[in-house]
């Protein structure tokens, strides 16, 4: 008996690093690899209900609570410093890079992230059931956020490269963006509900750099293209962007700062939109035409 437990001692510190956690509290199956590494700080909280597994999966925790309900994490990478997530019934992240820093994710049943990373930095981020945020090895698929909020409805799924920099991106329900798309949000983005958006397409509510040649020296003086300016940046023009309920945005179409697009809307691939749109149209080419449906 004390060579078996001598043997699982040593299974446990040698592959769990854990550094005396605090306020856990495990109800059911509780699996942790022996490829895990997974360390909570001093005053954290990790409450799991039910089944969890963190397979292959690397976790650092300082000052966080987690509190989950059927967990499985495969080949992952979650780091959270004083950091909240709150998740309800059957979580998922599968070959995922999870950043979490000073913010909050709350997710509901069947928040999945496979093959996309995370990167939460003083932000909220909300999503409803059946949430999805998915990519493919190899391609650049991120969300990331800086001084932001996310919030964002039942049943959507993202591919797409989003960031959001001091801005507000809003998701209603039964949404998707697909693969190669960009999202640049630095003040709103509002997506309404039903709302399809393509291959390739750009969503841009600020005009990313100043038209005055001076103000873009000074920019790139300062350290751009590293971004350190770049995110700073308040003197650039920017003015929110809506699209409303049933619209559909082919591919490889550009979005610019201030546009609405009408619900139920159609914009056809290519086309390059600067101005708002009523609602049930049909816009295509460059310059735009227009007509209803």
């Amino acid at each position: 008996m004390k060579q078996c437990l001598h043997f699982f001692k040593l299974i446990i510190w040698k592959y769990v690093p854990i550094s005396r956690p605090k306020n856990i509290v495990i109800r059911g199956r509780f699996l942790i690899s022996r490829k895990t590494n997974f360390s909570i700080d001093s005053n954290s909280k990790l409450v799991v209900m039910g089944d969890a597994d963190f397979t292959n999966a690397r976790i650092n925790l300082r000052d966080s609570t987690i509190s989950c309900i059927s967990i499985i994490c495969n080949d992952s990478n979650i780091f959270a410093q004083a950091s909240n997530l709150v998740f309800n019934e059957f979580v998922n992240f599968r070959n995922a890079a999870i950043s979490i820093k000073n913010s909050n994710i709350e997710g509901n049943n069947h928040f999945r992230v496979h093959h996309y990373n995370l990167n939460i930095n003083k932000s909220s981020f909300k999503a409803g059931s059946y949430f999805m945020c998915d990519g493919q090895r190899g391609n650049e698929s991120k969300f990331e956020m800086w001084n932001a909020s996310f919030l964002c409805k039942d049943n959507c799924r993202i591919q797409a490269y989003i960031i959001v920099s001091n801005g507000k991106l809003i998701i209603g329900s039964n949404s998707f963006l697909n693969k190669g798309t960009k999202v640049n949000c630095q003040i709103a983005i509002e997506i309404g509900s039903y709302v399809m958006i393509s291959y390739d397409c750009v969503l841009l509510d600020n005009n990313s750099h100043s038209i005055n040649y001076l103000e873009r020296r000074k920019e790139i003086d300062a350290g751009f293209p590293n971004g350190t300016k770049q995110l700073q940046n308040k003197e650039i023009p920017k003015s929110p962007i809506k699209i409303e309920d049933d619209v559909w945005i082919g591919v490889n179409t550009m979005v610019f700062k201030g546009v609405t697009i009408g619900s139920k809307s159609v914009i056809a691939a290519g086309t390059y939109l600067t101005k708002s749109v009523l609602n049930n149209s049909l816009v295509y080419g460059n310059p735009n035409q227009r007509r209803g449906i």
